[in-house]
């Protein structure tokens, strides 16, 4: 099976080259808001963002209708700009969706808030025995799949339900079991959803000063950059979680991001299915920051091989099991597979699952290229 770089995994898998696979694909501070009439910027609780159908023909919105209609998938979008006019849009945004890996994002929020009330410690483990730390940064830099199962087995999936319903995230749901990497039952958000707590993120309203760095580098380090940083100009700064799931119908790709310019700052999340490519997410964004600030004159491009060894390493043909060679340090390395601190890598920028030269290595003997 061929796969490009922007390979993330969102359901259950056995490891490559050990068992059979069952593949899917899934899949990182800017300006303050705007015064109010008193002089002080509201609360982004209290900003609602605005549907299509409250706002109708807007230059916004009539701009990203006319985009959708021409590409293959369905979606929804929702758009908060965080600094000037403060323009939003919301295209069924309120729609419960499949958001893949991009729910990462409410599972290392409700983890950081623990941290910040003490409820929680960055070293305390979960079941695997590896740190919350280190779950944190394997589920938003490569997007691994394990550590959000056990982390969300550790905070508990009816705790997790009643914290988004009270804090305002009426979409965003864990069931029972999710947990449990076996069952891993479906989970949904909304696009409003995820935008509202992007936009509470960049206000400083959702964590603490040090929590809300943490989880700002993790998305800005995150490796999988061909979708919303893709269709901004060159000169932007993104920092981003997306999620790509192989689904009956097709599949599901989606994106939550903070774009900042020297125009302006906007929240943009895209949830798509059906016949969706992260092209069409790249250009769902260009259409919006064009809306909103001018042509965007080049766009960022970004490698397929979003990894590289910070030192001379070995690597292995299972998780630190059977050494197999050596890894030189500075070697571009692309994902494709992970289970928890260990990576299933290649050299080959076509990304092959298959590809008979891919190996294991730790995690920690890697970084990300956007460090």
């Amino acid at each position: 099976m061929s796969r490009n770089s922007t390979t993330q995994r969102d359901v259950t898998s056995r490891r490559p080259g050990i068992a059979p696979i069952v593949l899917a694909l899934t899949v990182t501070a800017v300006l303050a808001l705007g015064s109010c009439a008193s002089g002080a910027p509201p609360p982004v609780s209290d900003v609602q963002a605005q549907s299509g159908e409250e706002n109708p023909g807007s230059p916004l919105e009539v701009a990203v209708r006319e985009r959708l209609v021409t590409l293959s998938g369905d979606y929804a979008v929702a758009v908060r700009e965080l600094t000037g006019e403060q323009r939003q849009l919301s295209i069924r945004g309120a729609e419960p969706r499949e958001p893949a890996s991009v729910i990462k994002l409410f599972a290392a929020y409700a983890a950081l808030d623990r941290v910040d009330r003490g409820a929680l410690s960055l070293d305390d483990a979960v079941r695997s025995g590896v740190s919350v730390d280190d779950c944190l940064r394997a589920m938003i830099v490569i997007s691994d799949n394990n550590c959000h199962w056990e982390l969300v087995d550790l905070l508990g999936e009816q705790s997790l339900r009643a914290q988004f319903a009270r804090e305002g995230y009426p979409t965003t749901t864990y069931p029972d079991g999710y947990g449990d990497d076996a069952a891993n039952p479906a989970k949904l958000t909304s696009a409003d959803d995820l935008a509202l707590l992007l936009a509470r993120l960049h206000a400083g309203e959702l964590l603490s000063a040090e929590s809300s760095s943490l989880l700002l580098d993790l998305m800005a380090t995150q490796i999988y950059r061909q979708r919303a940083p893709s269709g901004v100009p060159v000169n932007a700064a993104v920092v981003d979680k997306p999620g790509l799931l192989a689904v009956d119908d097709g599949l599901v790709n989606t994106d939550a991001a903070i774009v900042s310019t020297d125009d302006g700052t906007y929240v943009i999340t895209i949830m798509g299915q059906g016949g969706t490519t992260n092209w069409a997410l790249a250009e769902i964004t260009r259409t919006v920051h064009e809306s909103l600030y001018g042509p965007v004159e080049a766009v960022s491009e970004f490698p397929a091989l979003g990894l590289e060894a910070v030192r001379d390493t070995r690597r292995f043909a299972s998780p630190g099991e059977g050494p197999i060679g050596d890894v030189d340090a500075g070697t571009r390395l692309g994902v494709l597979w992970s289970e928890r601190l260990w990576v299933y890598v290649t050299e080959d920028a076509a990304l092959e699952l298959d590809d008979p030269n891919a190996y294991w290595v730790h995690l920690d003997d890697l970084r990300s290229i956007y460090d």
